[in-house]
Parts: C-alpha cells; sequence; structure tokens
C-alpha cells in the first residue's frame, strides 16, 4: 500500500509542472525578423527567453496595431510589444522599466516640397501622416495636421500624390517598404529614438507577467543571453537602459 501511494505522488509530482503550465498570450503586428507569423523573430525568442522558465507558454496573435491595443485594454491579450514610454501619457504608471529594443522613427518627405529641414519643427501646422494607433503627436509640443493610415505601402503612396507632407514612421517599418522610397526623390530623417517596451494588461495576470518581466530582462542581459538572441538574427545588440521610475 505503502509502495502505491509513493507511485502516486511521484506521478503526481511529474505531472505538476506541466498542469502549472500558464497562457502569455502577446498581440502584436508582424515585422520582418522580429515578429513573423510564424511565430520566430527576435522580439518573440526574447518573450520566450523571459516567460518560458517561468512555466508560462506564449500563444502569439499577429493582429494590427490598433487591434493589439484593443485586445491588451480588453484582457482579451496579456501584453503587446513595441509600445514607447512617454511620461506625459496617462498610462505611464503602467509601463516596466527595461526596454527590449530600440526603435528609431524617421520621417519620409519628397525634396522638391521641403527644400530646407530644420529639424521635426518642419512640420509644425503640416500635413503629417503615420501608421494607425502610434499617436506619435504626443512627442511633439507643436501642432501637426495629422492624420493615420492602415498600411505603410499606403502612406507613401498617399506621400507620392501629395496628399500628405510628411510620412513618419519606425526605421525597421520602412525597411519593409516594397519598393522602398526613391532616394532620388524622398529624404529620410530621424525624429525620434525610444525605447521598446511590452504593454500589460491591467489583469492580475498581466500584473504578475510585468513582474516576471522586470525581474528576468536584467538577468538576460548580465548573461549575454539577449546579446546571442540579437546575433542570431545578425543584429547588434542595442544599448538597453532601465527608464527612471514614474513618481
Amino acid at each position: 500500500m505503502k509502495k502505491m501511494a509513493w507511485v502516486v505522488f511521484l506521478f503526481i509530482s511529474l505531472a505538476w509542472p506541466l498542469a502549472a503550465k500558464e497562457r502569455c498570450v502577446i498581440a502584436t503586428p508582424a515585422w520582418p525578423e522580429r515578429t513573423q507569423a510564424d511565430g520566430s523573430g527576435a522580439y518573440f525568442d526574447i518573450m520566450r527567453a523571459v516567460f518560458e522558465p517561468a512555466s508560462c507558454t506564449l500563444e502569439i496573435q499577429i493582429v494590427p496595431w490598433k487591434r493589439a491595443l484593443l485586445m491588451v485594454e480588453s484582457g482579451e491579450a496579456d501584453l503587446m510589444l513595441g509600445w514607447f514610454y512617454n511620461p506625459e501619457s496617462p498610462e505611464a504608471t503602467r509601463f516596466v522599466k527595461w526596454p527590449f529594443d530600440v526603435e528609431e522613427t524617421v520621417v519620409v518627405f519628397k525634396k522638391s516640397l521641403v527644400a530646407n529641414w530644420s529639424g521635426p519643427e518642419t512640420m509644425e501646422n503640416q500635413k503629417v501622416l503615420w501608421p494607425r494607433g502610434y499617436n506619435y503627436q504626443k512627442f511633439f509640443n507643436f501642432k501637426m495636421d495629422w492624420s493615420e493610415t492602415n498600411q505603410i505601402e499606403s502612406g507613401l503612396s498617399m506621400l507620392a500624390l501629395d496628399r500628405t507632407r510628411f510620412f513618419m514612421l519606425g526605421k525597421n517599418g520602412l525597411a519593409s517598404a516594397k519598393p522602398p522610397p526613391d532616394s532620388e526623390i524622398y529624404a529620410v530623417k530621424l525624429v525620434l529614438t525610444n525605447g521598446l517596451l511590452p504593454y500589460f494588461s491591467r489583469t492580475p495576470h498581466g500584473k504578475r507577467l510585468s513582474e516576471i518581466y522586470e525581474q528576468r530582462m536584467p538577468a538576460l542581459l548580465e548573461s549575454g543571453e539577449l546579446q546571442k538572441i540579437y546575433a542570431r538574427y545578425g543584429r547588434p545588440m542595442p544599448e538597453l537602459k532601465p527608464r527612471q521610475a514614474t513618481k
């Protein structure tokens, strides 16, 4: 009888880690070599390195940016990737400290229409377009006549037809455009550099995942694991620094 009880205890002990696995639902747009539809990409590999040791299995949903945000806000997804921290944003207290990448934001415009670029202020009171949901207006202290587009190719088409003066987007997104803008006709200027953060849901599960993320990221950085992941995709290791906590 004691032997049978020991066998049952051993079986339960071995099965427990499987039963204890949690889902971690990530909603994000697709970005080449970062978040790809087949589940590959540097960002997904980083999230696996963060959460899988804590018995969390990733469930990936590739959706447009606006849809990803709605999923996180409703609790349908636990987190989304690629959010810029803005201390003036009402969501500022919900952000973790550690970024997983650094994103450069650029603006594209026709050289023939903007003869004298003098920095981001050149866009003041001008028509500026960007991908839906990115809310770049929060990062500038001047007014723009801004609008949004669902597709990068649509934005470049509007730029070509003079339906907007400037098209603002992530440098990585621009690199994925097919065909890319003709450098003889268009100029590309850097306007923002931001750490990229995950944005977690307000649910208890989202809070727990954010705590795991905050604990694991500095450990992965110190161990060199993050550098190995970026090297796997032929990318240099970005300079990752924790942001100052919001008071």
